[in-house]
C-alpha cells in the first residue's frame, strides 16, 4: 500500500512539473489530505514551488490559505556529512537555551484559528466576511465581505463604510442604518471569515522573513513559524513595531516564570524583532532545571539559580563553582559562597556548577557485609559493638564468619583498621566513632558453597525466602564502603572474577612479598580460565583487595604498609590488613584459623628491619601452642610487611586410601600410612582367593590417569595433523577426501576415550619382595577371576572370544575369527597379555610355532591392526593405467620428431 501511495504521489508531481494547472480535482484533493510535512518534502524533492500548484495560495485574502506549508523547521534541511559524523561522536549531555522549546509548536496556532472567538474590539479590514441577519418585519441572512472601498453593501440598505472600525462599532453603525431605512427590522452582525495577517519576523530566528499568520496570532506563534530562535537569541527583550512605532516589549521569562502574559496579539504589517542576548550563563549540576539562561545587567547569581528552579534537594549550597573568562581571555575558576549569591553579578559566558552533597551521612555508621540488615545506623556517644549487635543471632547470617570482622575508620585522610570476632561481639565494649564502617565477612569464598549451605540449612520455606532475599543485599548499596576506601572503581563493577583477580594485582608492590593474595590463587588454581567459579558476595576476595590497596597508597617512609602475609596451614592464606595493636593471633583469625596438620610447637615470623641503611630479615620463632592457650606474652605484635609461616607437622599426610576389589578375601577401601607397600595392603586384605587370576591383576593410579588423559589428547591432535598431512592430500590413499568426516569421527572417538591410568605390575615380583611398590592416594587394585578365553579384535572378519586351547597359536585363533581382512597389517599383529603387557609374536624365529603357542594364555587379547599403506585393486590398476598412458604419450611425442 505504501509503495502505491509513493508511486501515486510521484505521478502527481510529474503532472505538476508539466502543467501545474492540469490537475484533476481528485488529484488535488488527495494531495491536500497529506500532512504538510509530506507535502513540503515531496515538493522539495521534485523541485516544485507549492504556490505554483494553486495560484490562489498567493492571495492573502484566500480564507483557505495553507499556513503549515510556510512553517520553518531545521529538520527540513537535508543531512550533511557533518550530521552523519555526529552520530559517532561521544554522547555528551548539553544544556539547552531555556525557553527555546516554547517555539516548537507552530501547528497549534493553525489549529486554534478556527476555535478562537472574534472579540468585540477586533478591527475590521478589507476582505473580512460578515454574517448579517435580519429579523422582525423582515427575515433574511447575508454573507457579505468588505469591498476594496472599505464598505459593506447590504441589499436594500445604503452602503456602510466599516473598514477600520471595531466589530462593536460596525455593529452599532449597521444597526442604526437598518433601523432607519427598514422600520421594524432588527439586525445582528457576526464575523464569519477573517483575513490572515502578514507580519515580518527578524533578528535571531532561524528563518527570518515575511509570514502570513492566522488571525489573532501572537509573538510566540510568529517566532514559531520562523523556526524558533538561535542559541544567542534574547528571550527577554523581544519587540513589536507597528508602522515604525514601538508597540510592546516582551519578556518570555515573565510568562514562563510568573505567568504574566505579555504575549501581544499581532496585526497586519507588524514587525517582530528578536535581538541577540547581552548576557547568557549556563547552570549545570544540582539544580532543578539545568539550562542556559539570559540575565539582565542587574541580576545576580541568586536570580540565575531561581530561574533554574532553585537548588535540588541534594545540592551543596554553601559554595558554587563558576568557570569564567577573565579579562585576558584566560579561563579562571571562581568560588561564590552562599552569602554572596545575592550580591555577585555574573559575567556573560559564565558556566555555573552546583555540586552534590557528600554521600557521607552525618552522625551515622555503616554496617556492611554478611548481616541480615545492612545499611546506615544512627551513631551516638557511647555506641559500642555490643550495642550495635545487641542480638547477634538475628543480625548475623548463617554463613557469617564468626572469627573475623573489621571496623574501618578514617582519621585525617588515612584509614585505620580494627579487628574483632563476631562470636564474642555481644561482650565487646569497643566504642564506635562517627563514620565507622563495620564489615562482616562470609566464611566461604565461593558462592556455590554459600548456596549449598543455605540449601542444607534447616529452614522453613518462608525463612529460606527471607535468607535468599537477604543474600541478594537489596536493602543496602555497598557503594558507601566502596566510595569510602577507593576513588578508582567500585566493587559493583567487579562482577567478573577475572576482574577480581586482576584488581588484586594492585597489591603487587616491592614491599609485599607475594604476587597476589594467595586465597585468590588457590580458588582459581584448579579451575580452567574459561569457567571460573563465582566468588561469594561477602568473601575476603571481594572486599580485601581494595582495602589493601588503600593501605598501600597511604604508607609513609620505610615503615611499610600495614599489611601482613600468612601462609601454610591456615584456611585462607594471603595478605591481610594489620589492625591497630594487631598480633599474631589476629592474623591467624583473619586467615580463617588453623587447619588440620598445623605444627603448634613452632611457627616462623619473618620481619624486615632497617640496619645500617640496609634491610635485613629477622626470623622470629612463634609458639602457637602458647598463643592458643591464652598466653598474651607469646602473642607477638605485628608490624608492616611481616610474614608468618604456619608449618606442617613433620611427616604429616592427609587421609590416604587405596581400594582393593575382586578376588581378595577382604575387599574394600583401606587407609594407609605414608610409605606403605602394595604387598602389605594385600596381606591386610587376607591375601588372594583360590579363584584369583594373579597374572591378570589390574592396578590403577590417579596421577597416571591424569597424565594419560593429557597424552590421549596430544595423541588425537597429533593423529589429526599426520592424517591431514600424509593422507588427505594423497589421491591414492584409502583415506581420501571423501572420508574426511570418518577420520574426524575416528579421532573424536579417540579423544573421548576415558583414561584408566593402569600401571603394569609383576605381582609375583611384588609378593616375593623383589619390588617394593609404594602406594599413593586413590590407588586401586582389581583382582579378576581366572578366565578361559582368548580375545581376537581388529581387522578380522569376526571379532570375538575363543576358548583357550593349549596347542593353538596366534594364526589358529585368527583363523577361528574368519581370518584377516585385506586391510590388515599381517606383520604388525601383537598380543595384549592379561597383565597389561604387550607382546609381539616372533614370526622370524625357527621356533616361532612353539613360541607362539607358549605366548597365548587365557585372558590374552590378539590385536590385528589396520595397514595404513593399503591400496585396493581399483586404486592400484588406476595408477598402472596412468603410467602406461603417460608412457604412450611420451612414445608418440618422440615419434613425431
Amino acid at each position: 500500500m505504501l509503495r502505491f501511495v509513493k508511486v501515486f504521489l510521484v505521478y502527481i508531481f510529474i503532472a505538476f512539473s508539466v502543467n501545474a494547472y492540469a490537475i484533476s480535482s481528485q488529484q488535488m484533493a488527495a494531495f491536500k489530505k497529506l500532512p504538510a510535512s509530506q507535502q513540503a518534502a515531496l515538493a522539495k524533492q521534485m523541485g516544485i514551488n507549492l504556490n505554483s500548484i494553486d495560484p490562489s495560495k498567493n492571495n492573502v485574502g484566500d480564507p483557505e490559505f495553507d499556513y503549515q506549508s510556510q512553517i520553518k523547521s531545521p529538520d527540513d534541511n537535508l543531512p550533511t556529512f557533518d550530521d552523519f559524523d555526529a552520530k559517532f561522536e561521544p554522547n555528551v549531555e548539553k544544556v539547552k537555551l531555556y525557553g527555546a522549546e516554547v517555539f516548537n509548536n507552530a501547528e497549534s496556532t493553525v489549529l486554534s484559528q478556527s476555535l478562537a472567538a472574534v472579540p468585540l474590539d477586533y478591527v475590521l479590514v478589507i476582505g473580512d466576511v460578515l454574517h448579517v441577519t435580519f429579523y422582525g418585519k423582515e427575515s433574511e441572512q447575508f454573507e457579505l465581505s468588505i469591498n476594496s472601498s472599505g464598505k459593506i453593501i447590504i441589499p436594500g440598505i445604503s452602503p456602510v463604510n466599516i473598514a477600520g472600525l471595531t466589530l462593536q462599532q460596525a455593529s452599532d453603525v449597521i444597526t442604526s442604518t437598518v433601523q432607519r431605512e427598514k422600520i421594524g427590522t432588527q439586525v445582528t452582525l457576526a464575523v464569519s471569515q477573517i483575513q490572515p495577517i502578514k507580519v515580518f519576523v527578524a533578528g535571531e530566528v532561524n528563518y527570518p522573513g515575511d509570514y502570513v499568520l492566522p488571525p489573532f496570532s501572537n509573538i510566540v506563534s510568529a517566532i514559531s513559524f520562523a523556526g524558533g530562535v538561535s542559541e544567542i537569541a534574547s528571550l527577554r527583550n523581544i519587540t513589536v513595531r507597528r508602522q515604525n512605532q514601538l508597540v510592546t516589549k516582551f519578556d518570555l521569562y515573565q510568562l514562563l516564570q510568573k505567568g504574566i502574559d505579555g504575549n501581544t496579539t499581532l496585526r497586519n504589517g507588524d514587525v517582530v524583532f528578536v535581538p541577540s542576548s547581552s548576557k547568557q550563563v549556563s547552570i549545570q549540576g544540582e539544580v532543578k532545571r539545568p539550562a542556559i539562561y539570559e540575565l539582565k545587567e542587574q541580576e545576580t547569581y541568586f536570580d540565575a539559580i531561581q530561574y533554574a528552579g532553585g537548588f535540588s534537594p541534594s545540592a551543596f549550597k554553601k559554595v558554587i563553582r563558576v568557570k569564567q573568562l577573565s579579562g585576558n581571555e584566560n579561563t579562571v575558576i571562581r568560588s561564590v559562597v552562599q552569602d554572596e549569591l545575592s550580591n555577585a553579578t555574573p559575567v556573560d559566558g559564565d558556566e555555573i556548577y552546583i555540586d552534590k552533597k557528600s554521600q557521607q551521612t552525618a552522625n551515622s555508621i555503616a554496617l556492611i557485609g554478611a548481616v541480615s540488615r545492612p545499611g546506615f545506623y544512627q551513631w551516638s556517644d557511647g555506641l559500642s559493638l555490643a550495642r550495635l549487635f545487641n542480638n547477634k543471632n538475628s543480625i548475623l547470617l548463617p554463613f557469617s564468619d564468626l572469627g573475623y570482622a573489621l571496623v574501618v575508620r578514617e582519621i585525617k585522610d588515612k584509614i585505620k583498621v580494627f579487628q574483632f570476632e563476631p562470636k564474642y561481639v555481644e561482650d565487646n565494649d569497643f566504642l564506635l566513632s562517627k563514620g565507622d564502617k563495620v564489615i562482616v565477612f562470609s566464611r566461604f569464598e565461593l558462592e556455590k558453597h554459600e548456596r549449598e549451605m543455605l540449601d542444607n540449612y534447616a529452614l522453613t520455606q518462608s525463612d529460606f525466602e527471607k535468607e535468599t532475599s537477604i543474600y541478594k543485599w537489596n536493602n543496602y548499596k555497598k557503594r558507601a564502603f566502596e566510595d569510602y576506601i577507593s576513588s578508582e572503581q567500585s566493587f559493583s563493577k567487579l562482577g567478573n572474577e577475572k576482574e577480581v583477580s586482576k584488581k588484586a594485582d594492585l597489591v603487587i608492590l616491592p614491599e609485599v612479598s607475594v604476587k597476589t593474595p594467595v586465597y585468590i590463587e588457590e580458588i582459581f588454581s584448579s579451575e580452567t580460565q574459561d569457567d571460573l567459579p563465582k566468588l561469594a558476595f561477602y568473601s575476603r576476595s571481594k572486599f580485601l583487595p581494595k582495602l589493601l590497596h588503600r593501605l598501600i597508597t597511604q604508607k609513609t617512609g620505610v615503615e611499610g604498609a600495614h599489611i601482613a602475609e600468612i601462609s601454610g596451614r591456615v584456611k585462607y592464606p594471603g595478605l591481610y590488613p594489620i589492625p591497630v595493636n594487631g598480633k599474631v593471633s589476629d592474623l591467624i583469625n583473619a586467615a580463617g584459623g588453623l587447619i588440620e596438620g598445623a605444627y603448634l610447637e613452632q611457627a616462623e615470623l619473618s620481619r624486615q628491619t632497617l640496619e645500617s641503611e640496609y634491610l635485613s630479615v629477622n626470623n622470629i620463632a612463634v609458639d602457637l601452642d602458647s598463643i592458643l592457650s591464652g598466653d598474651k606474652s607469646a602473642d607477638i605484635e605485628l608490624k608492616g610487611r611481616d610474614y608468618l609461616n604456619i608449618f606442617q607437622i613433620p611427616n604429616w599426610q592427609e587421609n590416604i586410601s587405596v581400594t582393593l576389589n575382586g578376588e581378595v578375601k577382604l575387599p574394600g577401601k583401606y587407609t594407609i600410612r605414608k610409605g606403605e607397600t602394595l604387598k602389605e595392603v594385600i596381606e591386610r586384605a587376607g591375601g588372594f582367593t583360590e579363584f584369583a587370576d594373579i597374572g591378570a591383576i589390574v592396578f590403577t593410579r590417579e596421577s597416571l590417569r591424569l597424565k594419560e588423559r593429557e597424552q590421549i589428547k596430544q595423541l588425537a591432535d597429533s593423529m589429526k595433523k599426520d592424517l591431514i598431512t600424509n593422507n588427505l592430500n594423497s589421491e591414492n590413499s584409502i583415506l581420501g577426501t571423501s572420508n574426511t568426516s570418518g577420520i574426524d569421527k575416528l579421532i573424536d572417538q579417540l579423544s573421548d576415550i576415558e583414561a584408566v591410568g593402569r600401571l603394569v605390575v609383576d605381582v609375583d615380583s611384588v609378593l616375593n619382595n623383589e619390588i617394593d611398590l609404594l602406594l599413593e592416594n586413590k590407588d586401586a587394585l582389581y583382582i579378576p577371576s581366572k578366565k578361559q578365553s582368548v580375545n581376537v579384535i581388529g581387522e578380522v572378519f569376526v571379532s570375538t572370544s575363543h576358548l583357550h586351547q593349549e596347542n593353538f597359536n596366534v594364526d589358529d585363533y585368527i583363523g577361528l575369527s574368519g581370518g584377516m581382512k585385506d586391510k590388515a597389517a599381517e606383520d604388525k599383529v601383537f598380543i595384549v597379555k592379561a597383565s597389561g603387557k604387550v607382546v609381539i609374536p616372533n614370526n622370524n624365529s625357527w621356533f616361532a610355532v612353539n613360541e607362539q603357542q607358549s605366548q597365548i594364555q587365557p585372558g590374552d587379547t590378539i590385536v590385528v591392526p589396520l595397514d595404513s599403506q593399503y591400496k585396493d585393486n581399483l586404486t592400484l590398476w588406476t595408477q598402472v593405467t596412468q603410467i602406461v598412458y603417460q608412457l604412450g604419450v611420451a612414445v608418440a611425442a618422440i615419434g613425431s620428431l
